[in-house]
C-alpha cells in the first residue's frame, strides 16, 4: 500500500494497494483542514464518569457535590488530578416537583391507609397488604427516557475510544442511578467490551434498587449494612424489577447504597412492604416519603437542611443524606 507523507488542503490525494494475487484497489480523496497530521488521542488513565439526579431545592445547578467531593476527589489523589477525567452525562433530569405530585399524594395515602396488621383465625399475625399505585409522574419517565438513550450513546463512545488501557469508574444518584442502571443492562450486548474496562459502579438512591442484587451488600464492616432486604425502589415497583439489575461482568464490581431502618429511610429506593417484620412498613414509607416532600415543599435549601438533618437524623429525609464515603472505603479495598 502507497500512502502519501504529506499533503495540503484542497490537495487530491490517491492511495494505491496491491490485493491478493497481483489485484489492485485505489482510492482518491480531498484533504479538508489545514492539511496537519492527525496526532494520536492523548488518554487519562482514568475515566469517571457521571449521572445526576436532583438532590434538593437546593441543587440549581443539578450537578452531585457529594460525588465529586467523594469518588472524584479519591480519584485524583489516589492517581493524580491530571490522570482522571471526569465527565458528565448532558441531560435535564426531572425537576423536584416530582414529589408533589397526584402520582405521590396517592401513593403516600394509599400506605398509610395498608399499614396496620391482620391476625387470622389461628392467631397468625402478619402486615396488611401494602397496595399503593403503580404510576410514576410522566416528567420523571419521560426524562429517564432521554437520559437512557443518552448515556447509551455515551458509553457506547467511550468503548469506541481509543484508550483500551483506561480504567472507568461509573457513578448515578437517584434519577441518575435509574438511568445508569438501565443503559448498562438494555445495552449490555453492544457495550460488553467495555465492561472489562469498569473498575467499579455506584449507585446512590436508586428508583429501581433491587435488594435481591449482590451489588446491593456493602462491603463487610461493621459501620456499614445492607440495604433493605425485602423492598424495591419505586420505579422496580411501579413499572418492574429489570431481569437482572446489572449485567454479571459487572454486579462483583458495583455497589447500591439505600437508606433502610436504622438510618432515615429513603422512600425513593424502597416501598412498603407485605411481609411480617419487613421494611420499612407502609406508615413508615409514608412518613419518610412526606418528610421529604415537606423540605422541597418549603424549598428548604440542601445547605440549611443538612445542618438540621445532623442534630435530627431520624427526622430527615433519607434520599438527601447520602455521602461518597462508603464507596470510597469500597474503592480502598481494591478492585
Amino acid at each position: 500500500m502507497t500512502i502519501p507523507t504529506s499533503f495540503s488542503p484542497g490537495e487530491m490525494v490517491e492511495i494505491d494497494a496491491i490485493i491478493g494475487n497481483g489485484g489492485a484497489a485505489s482510492a482518491h480523496f480531498r484533504v479538508t483542514g489545514d492539511g496537519a497530521p492527525l496526532t494520536p488521542k492523548k488518554c487519562a488513565p482514568w475515566l469517571f464518569f457521571g449521572i445526576r439526579g436532583v438532590r434538593g431545592p437546593g441543587d440549581n445547578d443539578r450537578t452531585e457535590p457529594f460525588i465529586t467531593a467523594s469518588v472524584v476527589r479519591h480519584l485524583q489523589q489516589t492517581h493524580g488530578t491530571e490522570n482522571v477525567e471526569v465527565q458528565w452525562l448532558d441531560y435535564n433530569p426531572a425537576t423536584v416537583n416530582v414529589f408533589l405530585t397526584p402520582e405521590v399524594d396517592a401513593a403516600v395515602a394509599a400506605a398509610r391507609q395498608t399499614s396496620g396488621t391482620l391476625t387470622d383465625s389461628a392467631g397468625t399475625s402478619r402486615i396488611e397488604p401494602v397496595r399503593i399505585p403503580k404510576k410514576l409522574p410522566k416528567e420523571l419517565t419521560d426524562s429517564v427516557a432521554i437520559g437512557v438513550s443518552k448515556a447509551i450513546d455515551k458509553l457506547t463512545s467511550i468503548k469506541n475510544n481509543e484508550c483500551a488501557d483506561q480504567h472507568v469508574v461509573l457513578a448515578g444518584y437517584s434519577e441518575g442511578a435509574w438511568i445508569l442502571g438501565d443503559a448498562l443492562q438494555i445495552a449490555s450486548k453492544d457495550l460488553d467490551p467495555l465492561y472489562s474496562r469498569i473498575d467499579h459502579v455506584f449507585l446512590w438512591g436508586d428508583p429501581k434498587f433491587d435488594p435481591r442484587s449482590v451489588a446491593a451488600v456493602r462491603p463487610e464492616r461493621a459501620s456499614q449494612r445492607p440495604g433493605p432486604l425485602n423492598s424495591i425502589g419505586i420505579a422496580a415497583y411501579a413499572l418492574k424489577l429489570r431481569s437482572q439489575y446489572l449485567p454479571d461482568d459487572l454486579e462483583e464490581r458495583s455497589q447500591s447504597y439505600c437508606s433502610s431502618p436504622g438510618d432515615p429511610i429513603d422512600p425513593v429506593c424502597s416501598t412498603p412492604s407485605s411481609l411480617l417484620n419487613g421494611e420499612p412498613t407502609g406508615f413508615d414509607w409514608a412518613a419518610a416519603m412526606d418528610t421529604c416532600r415537606s423540605i422541597w415543599r418549603a424549598g428548604v435549601t440542601e445547605g440549611v437542611f443538612t445542618g438540621f438533618s445532623r442534630i435530627n437524623p431520624q427526622s430527615s429525609c433519607g434520599h438527601l443524606r447520602y455521602t461518597g464515603a462508603k464507596a470510597v472505603d469500597y474503592m480502598r479495598l481494591g478492585p
